[in-house]
């Protein structure tokens, strides 16, 4: 999979002072930032709309100036790129058990052996492919082949996406120039001034040629298994970070929340893409808003912590949970010069097998994004469901439980309460006491002594009740820890 405009859709995905439609070039820098540009700096990559006004990647900002005037320049540092490739990589690993980035490249390399009838043939599969990766905003050009090389060397010179199948892979190869072999330059200009310009010429002439005119002897094994058809190069594993995160720098920095909705957006998009990767849900969301300390040194990054009360995994939902939280939020103290979402708690997903004829409850659909809005709007413990639990008071056993968080371990053991069928096993009284009365009951009147412990109240107090009788019915008598004895209601 080949990223054409790569760091360009990075560039815009952060700045939403430039149009879809204006022509954007970009500076690849780790130390420079556009109040140090100059006109002699070169450009890296440029979009489409500034190639038709006729500006090349290498030219100089004054000359690119000079054919555009409304050229707009963005500086993007490498490890932002190499982050953004990282995390598709990550992405497409529900696609397949093996993954690597080619961050020299702009390109992702997915094995999918085995995996093609998963999503109906080889046709489906990249198209699922193409569409995961159009999602997170970036365009591409995807080809299904037989080996990585192979697949990069028609990804790279094609113009398409498509599946190139093993019969027809030396074919394909031949109508390819000779750059995508990635020889030195010396020997492609080598190849050029004899004529030889496309990979089905250069498979005519004699193979000692080649290790006579590249000093790669490793290159030169490799590029003569590509003539043949056969791609054995192994792939490097990628293996991603254990705390899932999405950071984007701004270079001049944002100070309204509309603006920071518009940041947030393809930030999740790629965490939801990455979540799926992982078949894993977000149980909670930490955004941290690093302010522009030029006036203020004392400023320190905000953090906001959004514990879900149901975990998700969808970029719609997970964009709805934070656009709730800020959009009641006081304005910035200070412009926002960088945005960083992570999901620091996962759960595994819920891999249950559905059943073709039974009907998805929409409860099960809408409940988690609506409860994790309100929870985040509301507060963590403010939000639950209404359940029956053991008591014998009748106005109490209706209680308000939190929502249980999948595969989160709580420390607090009243969080992990669940509802019960049955109401309580122990004897209840018919009538409750409006004022309970303090009585004084002899020791030989009760018929019977337990011991009833309320576990849903915080301190875990031990009651011991008595029954007495008191006339025609039976007295229901709570005796506390310091001995004092009243009644709380009858059994008639």
């Amino acid at each position: 999979m080949v990223l054409p405009g790569f760091r360009v859709a990075l560039v815009r995905a952060r700045s939403p002072d430039i149009s879809p439609r204006e022509p954007l070039c970009v500076v690849v820098h780790e130390h420079m930032d556009e109040r140090s540009l100059s006109g002699g700096t070169r450009i890296d990559e440029i979009s489409d709309e500034a190639r038709a006004c006729g500006i090349l990647p290498g030219t100089t900002i004054a000359s690119a100036k000079a054919k555009c005037s409304d050229l707009r320049v963005r500086v993007l540092r490498p490890r932002e790129s190499t982050r953004a490739l990282e995390g598709l990589a990550e992405m497409l690993l529900a696609f397949g058990a093996l993954t690597s980035p080619l961050v020299d490249r702009d390109t992702v390399l997915v094995d999918v052996t085995g995996c093609a009838h998963l999503h109906g043939g080889d046709d489906a599969l990249l198209s699922a492919i193409t569409g995961a990766v159009t999602r997170a905003g970036f365009s591409c050009r995807s080809v299904l082949a037989s080996g990585p090389e192979i697949a990069w060397a028609l990804a790279h010179a094609g113009t398409r996406s498509r599946v190139v199948e093993a019969d027809d892979t030396m074919h394909a190869l031949g109508e390819l120039p000779v750059d995508v072999l990635r020889f030195e330059p010396s020997t492609l200009s080598y190849f050029h001034k004899l004529g030889v310009s496309t990979v089905a010429q250069l498979r005519a002439l004699p193979r000692s040629s080649l290790t006579a005119r590249s000093d790669n002897r490793n290159l030169v094994s490799h590029v003569r298994a590509i003539l043949d058809g056969v791609d054995d190069t192994p792939m490097t594993r990628f293996r991603p970070e254990e705390v899932l995160e999405e950071r984007v720098e701004i270079e001049y920095g944002i100070d309204q929340h509309e603006a920071l909705f518009f940041v947030l957006r393809p930030l999740c998009d790629r965490l939801g893409a990455r979540l799926r990767g992982r078949a894993a849900l977000a149980a909670r969301l930490e955004v941290v808003l690093e302010l522009d300390r030029a006036f203020t040194v004392a400023l320190r990054p905000r953090r906001v912590t959004l514990a879900l009360a149901c975990p998700i995994r969808k970029s719609s939902e997970i964009f709805s949970v934070l656009r709730t939280r800020f959009e009641r939020e006081p304005p910035f103290v200070a412009s926002v010069v960088a945005v960083t979402v992570r999901a620091p708690e996962l759960v595994n997903e819920d891999t249950r097998t559905r059943h073709l004829f039974e009907p998805e409850s929409r409860a099960e659909v809408a409940l988690p994004k609506l409860a994790s809005e309100l929870s985040a709007l509301l507060g963590e413990n403010a939000l639950g469901t209404l359940v029956v639990v053991d008591d014998w008071r009748l106005e109490h056993r209706s209680k308000l439980m939190a929502f249980e968080n999948r595969g989160a371990q709580r420390s607090d053991s009243r969080r992990s309460l669940s509802p019960i069928s049955s109401v309580s096993s122990c004897p209840e009284p018919v009538r409750l006491a409006v004022s309970p009365a303090f009585c004084s009951p002899k020791q030989d009147t009760h018929l019977a002594r337990f011991e009833y412990i309320a576990w849903w109240r915080e301190h875990r107090e031990a009651f011991d009740w008595k029954l007495a009788w008191s006339g025609d019915a039976m007295a229901f008598v709570e005796v506390d820890a310091s001995g004092r004895a009243r009644i709380r209601g009858y059994l008639d």
